[in-house]
């Protein structure tokens, strides 16, 4: 007998994180739609990630397991992953985030309402460790539907939000894989590439939480992030012979613009840190690229300052984490939405009989 294919698949690639990724497995069993595999893509963690993993899975046989036999990297664990999809749907889920409740009932209602679209987004609660909201990602991205090219070039000129919220048709994997060259980046350059040839539709609600925690590379973004990572996706874009030249080219001036601006705030961050390196080097990309001879000197005062006056050091801190994160009270309607899945957030202890 032919066993029955389930509609989706969420992939999770980890590596030695198993107590948050019990917690992420946890998020997407309790979903309300339950025709689903979830499998993780251990990258030779070497710790109790297989044996937390089986014992879950013991439980649940939607649950699979893959070990690499060494470390292949993020990206090339994201490839071998994806590749395995044979679903109608899958969705990427990182294994220090989590899905909300109604994640594939929201994204599946978006697919029927737009057939033609090959991903359905929904916003993102960025979350940290005590549980309050300090960001709703894509909070700027009107629900409906998003023609090509439209959601690459609004992507391409503002913020854009990752994967994690995001259920896509099996098709786009046409697209081919993620490019590691792209870096930190490699989503958005994948993300560009597949809405500059196909629509996409946005959702209402937020349907994914992204953990902020000091191991979190969103918790601080350096420079060395996005140089010169992004020079390479956006002469991925000019090669997108698919899309129309003239969008293209106004993709490339949005990333290059966006480039700009993320190398004098993660400047600023990495004065914050004492990382004047990294700040250094944002003030040279800064002068040498786009002639930004202002942007150059702050970035260099601030970090002299730093150095010298330590307490300037702890107010640039303050301000920073003022300006990046909006206070608690600033999200209440988010915050109240996710306070009603306590259990979501609860990273467990060791995985026993009791803790299932």
């Amino acid at each position: 007998m032919v066993e029955r294919r389930p509609l989706i698949t969420t992939v999770i690639p980890t590596y030695r994180r198993p107590r948050l990724l019990v917690r992420a497995l946890r998020s997407v069993l309790r979903q309300t739609v339950q025709d689903f595999r979830v499998i993780v893509y251990d990258n030779a963690s070497g710790d109790e990630t297989g044996a937390v993993v089986a014992e879950l899975a013991a439980r649940d046989p939607r649950i699979g397991y893959h070990l690499q036999e060494r470390n292949l990297g993020p990206d090339a664990n994201f490839n071998f992953a994806m590749s395995r999809v044979d679903t109608d749907y899958f969705s990427m889920l990182s294994d220090d985030d989590l899905l909300m409740p109604y994640f594939y009932e929201q994204a599946l209602a978006g697919f029927a309402a737009y057939p033609a679209a090959i991903l359905i987004a929904s916003p993102l609660l960025m979350v940290d460790e005590a549980g309050h909201v300090l960001r709703l990602a894509g909070h700027d991205w009107p629900p409906g539907f998003y023609p090509q090219p439209r959601a690459m070039l609004k992507m391409a000129e503002h913020e854009h939000f990752t994967w994690t919220g995001m259920l896509f048709r099996r098709q786009a994997l046409e697209i081919g894989p993620i490019d590691a060259e792209a870096g930190m980046a490699s989503d958005l350059d994948w993300l560009l590439r597949l809405t500059g040839r196909h629509p996409m539709a946005m959702a209402q609600r937020p349907g994914a939480v992204l953990s902020i925690h000091p191991a979190s590379a969103s918790s601080a973004p350096q420079p060395s992030h996005y140089w010169p990572s992004w020079t390479r996706i956006i002469a991925n874009i000019g090669r997108e012979e698919d899309v129309a030249e003239s969008a293209r080219l106004t993709a490339q001036h949005g990333l290059d613009r966006r480039l700009a601006r993320a190398l004098l705030v993660t400047g600023i961050l990495a004065c914050s840190r004492a990382e004047y390196q990294q700040a250094d080097g944002a003030a040279a990309v800064l002068q040498s690229r786009y002639r930004r001879s202002i942007s150059a000197i702050v970035l260099r005062m601030l970090a002299m300052t730093c150095k010298t006056l330590p307490f300037a050091g702890r107010v640039l801190t303050a301000a920073v984490n003022w300006w990046r994160w909006r206070r608690p009270g600033d999200h209440r309607l988010e915050q109240a939405a996710l306070d009603r899945y306590p259990e979501l957030l609860e990273v467990p202890g060791p995985i026993g009989r009791k803790a299932a």
